[in-house]
């Protein structure tokens, strides 16, 4: 796996301001103005990552608890442009800068924690990478139209609780060296799923409302991975067989090919997953929950 990163992406104000503070607890508030849509990055190398559900007339509300290491930052970076607002936050920055475009600001220490509130109000892009810590990324009750997350050597849970409000064209996860939890994916609304597991153990749960087909791609190296489908759903299954891999299906999915198992209500189910996986050196294991 290619070295990874934590992005997210949120809605802008371009009021030029720095501001340059040291040791303690921060807060952070980011009100909204006219933002149509919001792009949030975030960037991590280390720490706990929490993102969840905020108030409608903020973009962002950010919290931050230091830690006893001083050699370390948090750097935010904030703007609006043509509505779209833009809110990149990297931890461990190189240096700070300020252009009159938006407002840069540099936390001098690094973080153990940091918990951030999202608008519900609008369309959200997130783009994260994390790369070593924990993370909790409850997607509950956001409008989300793109998710993409990549994970180092982490455990990270993502929660879709409930429909989405938007609509995902791509969602794609990448996992490293790690442990990741990911439930209520049909609740997520999206067309297309990407997964890239490296070495570790990956639970992804399917829980939540499908009346379309859409497909799942599953790109799996060594460990397990354990894939969670509701009954209703119709599953289809295209794999390869190797000598390194093995699978284990749920008694209603059963093998029509070499490479092929199917659900016995795949025809008539009005959702439908077509899973697609390329496994290494390891176990993928498909269940059902009634």
């Amino acid at each position: 796996m290619r070295h990874l990163r934590l992005y997210i992406a949120v809605f802008v104000l371009s009021l030029p301001l720095a501001v340059r503070l040291f040791a303690g607890d921060v807060h952070k508030e980011i009100r909204r103005s006219d933002e149509r849509e919001a792009r949030v990055r975030i960037e991590s190398s280390f720490g706990s990552v929490n993102v969840r559900k905020g108030a409608g007339d903020h973009i962002a509300v950010i919290d931050y608890r230091d830690s006893k290491n001083k050699d370390a930052g948090v750097d935010i970076d904030y703007r609006l442009h043509e509505r779209v607002g833009n809110l990149q936050i990297d931890l461990n920055p190189s240096g700070s800068k300020k252009d009159a475009e938006g407002m840069h600001v540099n936390f001098d220490f690094k973080t153990d924690e940091w918990n951030v509130q999202l608008t519900d109000a609008i369309p959200i892009a997130l783009d994260a990478s994390l790369g070593a810590g924990k993370a909790d990324l409850d997607m509950t009750g956001l409008n989300i139209n793109k998710f993409s997350l990549s994970t180092g050597a982490s455990s990270t849970k993502i929660r879709f609780d409930e429909p989405n409000k938007g609509e995902i064209e791509q969602l794609k996860i990448e996992a490293g060296v790690s442990k990741l939890v990911a439930e209520g994916l049909c609740n997520a609304n999206f067309k297309h799923m990407n997964f890239e597991g490296g070495v570790g153990s990956y639970y992804l749960n399917f829980d939540g409302k499908l009346k379309r087909e859409v497909d799942v791609k599953i790109d799996f190296g060594m460990g397990t991975i354990t894939l969670d489908i509701p009954a209703k759903i119709g599953v289809r299954v295209s794999y390869s067989d190797n000598w390194f891999s093995s699978f284990s299906f749920a008694p209603d999915i059963s093998k029509e090919q070499d490479g092929l198992s199917v659900s016995s209500n795949y025809s008539t189910a009005e959702g439908k997953l077509n899973i697609y996986i390329d496994s290494g050196l390891g176990h993928v294991r498909i269940r059902r929950s009634y």
